[in-house]
């Protein structure tokens, strides 16, 4: 399944609050055709010792349906597929999705905004929810399509950058002195765990905040991250590594599972 662009283009165009996801759109096609199309930022070991947190976080079985929503290049979608999981892959971008396809013929894509998805209620066992929070002004409309479509019993799991690790807040939050926007969307910010788990929680999921261990970048979405990159993956790893420090950590894991009843 593909959707080509001439038939969701003005689905994906409508904003449903205050954010303009044109610019996101057209920031992401852009990096798609700038020469670092595959998005993939993270080392492989971490790839996938962000699949191994969703397998656990999820309770997920092989054949079970799984949505990578803000699939970007399809890195962690291949990791899922190859593991056994029945996976559909979306992104806002056509150029991230041309860059997955080209990755892998048969992988099952979609264009999709986050806040209006192409699925009917019900449709998914567990949705990967790929470093997409931060690029939302108000993530609640996301958290409505998560409960919507997936079945009930169904879990989620997101994973983002935090705002409370000193790296992020120096360099991404909007409020610090040393804020660049370079490399980064418009929208895009840290997240702060407990507002994000909280919307969530309003949904009714069971919610649960956990931090990603020795995340490693491979490489960087600017300058001065690609230069710092060497020091900050020593940090993650051996500091921020220990677990009186854990909250500091580069990366927020909210997972969550959907009401039965619902």
């Amino acid at each position: 399944m593909f959707y080509p662009e001439s038939c969701l283009i003005e689905e994906l165009m409508v904003t449903t609050q205050q954010q303009d996801v044109s610019k996101e759109i057209e920031f992401f096609d852009l990096w798609a055709v700038s020469g670092n199309g595959d998005y993939d930022v993270f080392t492989p070991d971490t790839n996938e010792s962000i699949i191994r947190a969703f397998v656990a976080s999820t309770g997920i079985a092989v054949g079970d349906s799984v949505l990578d929503l803000g699939c970007g290049s399809g890195c962690f979608s291949r990791l899922l597929q190859r593991a056994g999981y029945c996976v559909t892959a979306v992104d806002i971008s056509f150029g991230m999705l041309l860059g997955a396809r080209q990755m892998d013929c048969a992988m099952d894509l979609a264009a999709g905004n986050a806040e209006r998805l192409p699925f009917s209620a019900g449709s998914f066992d567990a949705i990967l929810l790929s470093g997409i929070l931060h690029h939302l002004v108000d993530p609640a409309y996301c958290a409505d399509e998560v409960f919507r479509i997936l079945k009930p019993g169904g879990c989620f799991m997101s994973f983002d950058p935090n705002i409370r690790n000193p790296f992020f807040y120096i360099y991404r939050a909007k409020t610090s002195p040393f804020y660049s926007s370079a490399g980064v969307s418009d929208n895009e910010e840290p997240i702060l765990a407990q507002r994000v788990s909280d919307i969530f929680a309003s949904r009714q999921f069971v919610v649960d905040i956990d931090f990603l261990p020795n995340v490693a970048y491979r490489t960087g979405s600017s300058g001065v991250i690609r230069v710092i990159r060497p020091v900050f993956n020593l940090i993650e790893r051996f500091v921020f590594g220990l677990p009186f420090l854990r909250r500091l950590r580069a990366f927020v894991l909210i997972s969550g599972q959907k009401n039965n009843d619902n």
